[in-house]
């Protein structure tokens, strides 16, 4: 019977950018990231580890953004649990995430959303043939709450979540050459999951007119929440930073601060003992 190797926490991104900031947040707290090569098919995967307290993560990445890649690459994880190769109690969704500008908890540009609830809003339309699907077949619309974002959220005590943010984020160059700089909050909320990239004002306000819940906006919740529900015992814990409003004037400015915002806080987390 194979030795099953534990970890706190698996994480998985969806973008290069994205695990380049948790490997960046890892080194800066003094840790180690190594290549791990104990998932068959899978070689994108690094060994995190951190010290006092002591503790072990992974982190994947997909190979490309959007749901369906999302869930290969989480049943290929779950496979190698369900072969008791490998065991965490958490699964993180990692990375950054489009927002409603329009919610009450007013999500900010560098917030980091802690998700509660994923739901797919592009449900009914046409998959693309060229991520597995065939012209004509419909989705069906798949919701899920998060209850884990109420056990981690526990965790965080907001003066510390302060410094350890204070402390990680980088300045991010607006398009006339001028420097900012904003220590982002958590913002517990609703997560809407889709295949497309919203970038027009009217489109997300389309969606938040059919799901007022809506905080995030983002490509693979839903892949990665169905993937885990064939799975007993592992929470999914959703953590991504703000990076545009889903509008016209969506950049790349955000990108790097809001990476490393949400990698800040997935570290805070492991270090507490929450994942």
């Amino acid at each position: 019977m194979p030795r099953t190797t534990r970890f706190s926490a698996i994480a998985l991104t969806a973008l290069n950018e994205e695990a380049q900031a948790v490997r960046d947040e890892v080194r800066a707290d003094g840790g180690e990231v190594n290549p791990w090569k104990g998932i068959p098919g899978m070689e994108n995967v690094r060994e995190l580890r951190l010290e006092a307290p002591r503790c072990r993560a992974l982190l994947a990445t997909a190979p490309r953004m959007g749901n369906v890649y999302a869930a290969v690459t989480t049943t290929r994880i779950a496979e190698s649990i369900r072969r008791k190769e490998i065991y965490a109690h958490s699964f993180v969704l990692l990375g950054i995430s489009g927002a409603n500008p329009t919610h009450s908890t007013a999500p900010r540009l560098g917030d980091v959303i802690l998700g509660d609830q994923v739901f797919e809003h592009d449900y009914g339309q046409k998959l693309d043939p060229s991520i597995g699907g065939s012209d004509g077949t419909k989705r069906q619309g798949y919701s899920l709450p998060i209850h884990a974002a109420s056990e981690v959220h526990a965790y965080i005590v907001e003066e510390d979540m302060k410094t350890w943010l204070k402390r990680s984020v980088p300045r991010a160059t607006g398009e006339r050459g001028r420097s900012r700089q904003h220590i982002g909050r958590v913002v517990v909320g609703a997560v809407a999951s889709g295949d497309y990239v919203i970038k027009s004002a009217a489109k997300r306000e389309e969606l938040v007119k059919a799901y007022p819940q809506t905080v995030a906006i983002e490509m693979e919740a839903v892949g990665v929440a169905h993937a885990l529900s064939q799975i007993p015992g592992i929470r999914f814990v959703f953590i991504k930073g703000v990076v545009d409003f889903c509008d016209g004037k969506k950049t790349d400015v955000w990108h790097a601060a809001a990476a490393r915002n949400a990698a800040a806080l997935f570290v805070y987390l492991l270090r507490a003992g929450a994942l």
